[in-house]
């Protein structure tokens, strides 16, 4: 028999300690039924990190949660975590001072009560450099704010107490880089009038909205002059009233769905061109709307830019060809399409877009399944595309979605691709692929 040899035992307590902080603390403090040493070492763990699914019974979490964390004892507290607990505000407010004093860096909150008023000294952490909340109450009418080492924050369902709250918060983070946010109207909950994003340092942005089929009439102002890149869910284009152009915004996604359309008016199609000209400098550009067909092309249509440095496209949108030739006519240095839309009504533009003669070498073509209309755009493409090099069609059959590709779809596949081959092509180097997939990714 070959004997055991404990080698975990003989490292020195740092290192324990740094393998014991991979573990949720409720793992960690098990460890210390292991003998005499290991009894206290899981009070030295660098990260603290509890979850509602670590409890059973019906003991307090919170309880337990603060008799755990007013014995830790390391000097540097990297990380500290909670998931989803009920406590008060009181347990909170101690909770946070006691990982400020062991200077905290990463700070991963989820409130399980979602109206608890954050606790005034987590801003004025000089160590923290991510923090995640969510949940809770953020009242910026007393005290300062000061995250010198703020560089990530993620924010999730917090209540803002005014208008002010949030440009008074990112003020106060002069090294933010990433920001994430996201809302959702609550009933009864104090709403913003205008949702104020002003960061000069701020270089990542993704904001969602939820529930937007309640959504209230606002404004969305975003300031931010280093920012790359950009993602807005579901968003509500007509009420962002920017005026400037992201001069430094290289690529965006733009996301929004039926319920915002509701609200559009004069003014909101007038915020809809200025929006689209701030995005003039992206270098990578998805769009997704479904729903509203006349807004984009509207918006596009009373747009004067030309997205110059636009090397790849993205849509999804049921506003069709008609989107898809304008934004062909603005890009002329397009170099790569992916297209999910409704190719119907095809019509022959009066003159070819420059990027299709000079620049455009890949398409992407995704269908639900492929009849004339959509035979008819793979024909005016291939013919007017003169450097492409490679068009991919993925089609889904509608019929039926099995698990294996049946011999039907083979064959549907092998027809399709046999009739495109046919086709003239401006480019003789051009490569055809069509495939019949599973879904539409």
């Amino acid at each position: 028999m070959i004997s055991s040899v404990d080698r975990l035992s003989s490292l020195p307590d740092d290192v324990i300690c740094h393998i014991l902080s991979f573990l949720p603390t409720k793992l960690s403090v098990a460890t210390s039924v292991l003998g005499r040493r290991w009894r206290f070492l899981w009070a030295h763990v660098p990260c603290f990190d509890f979850g509602a699914k670590d409890f059973t019974g019906k003991t307090e979490h919170s309880d337990i949660i603060h008799r755990f964390i007013l014995r830790h004892e390391a000097k540097r507290m990297n990380t500290f975590r909670l998931s989803l607990v009920n406590c008060n505000e009181y347990q909170l407010e101690t909770w946070i001072s006691v990982a400020i004093k062991r200077n905290i860096l990463n700070l991963d909150l989820g409130l399980n009560v979602f109206r608890l008023i954050l606790p005034r000294p987590l801003f004025t952490c000089k160590t923290i450099v991510d923090m995640r909340i969510f949940g809770g109450k953020y009242v910026s009418s007393s005290g300062d704010i000061h995250l010198p080492c703020l560089k990530k924050l993620v924010l999730h369902l917090v209540e803002f107490e005014d208008d002010e709250s949030l440009p008074r918060l990112l003020s106060g983070c002069p090294l933010l880089k990433e920001l994430t946010m996201s809302y959702s109207f609550i009933l009864n909950e104090k709403r913003l009038g205008c949702i104020n994003i002003s960061s000069p340092s701020l270089e990542t942005l993704t904001i969602d909205f939820n529930n937007y089929e309640d959504f209230p009439v606002y404004e969305i102002l975003i300031n931010a002059k280093a920012l790359r890149y950009l993602y807005m869910g579901d968003c509500p284009l007509g009420f962002i009233t920017n005026s400037t152009t992201m001069s430094s915004l290289a690529e965006a996604c733009i996301c929004f769905q039926y319920g915002f359309f509701v609200y559009m008016n004069s003014e909101s199609y007038s915020n809809v061109v200025k929006f689209l000209d701030c995005l003039c400098n992206v270098k990578c550009l998805q769009i997704s709307s479904y729903g509203g067909k006349e807004v984009l092309p509207l918006g596009f249509a009373g747009s004067l830019v030309k997205f110059v440095n636009l090397t790849k496209l993205e849509l999804q949108s049921s506003a069709g060809w008609h989107l898809l030739v304008h934004l062909l006519e603005v890009a002329d240095n397009l170099e790569a399409l992916v297209i999910e839309i409704e190719l119907i009504s095809f019509t022959e533009p009066n003159r070819v877009p420059t990027s299709l003669l000079s620049s455009l070498r890949t398409i992407t073509i995704k269908v639900v399944c492929i009849g004339e209309d959509e035979f008819n755009v793979v024909r005016y493409l291939l013919k007017n595309s003169h450097v492409l090099e490679e068009m991919k069609i993925l089609a889904l059959d509608d019929d039926s979605i099995p698990s294996d590709l049946s011999e039907g779809d083979l064959n549907v596949a092998f027809d399709a691709l046999q009739r495109i081959s046919l086709f003239e092509r401006g480019s003789v180097t051009c490569q055809l692929a069509f495939q019949v997939v599973e879904q539409l990714n």
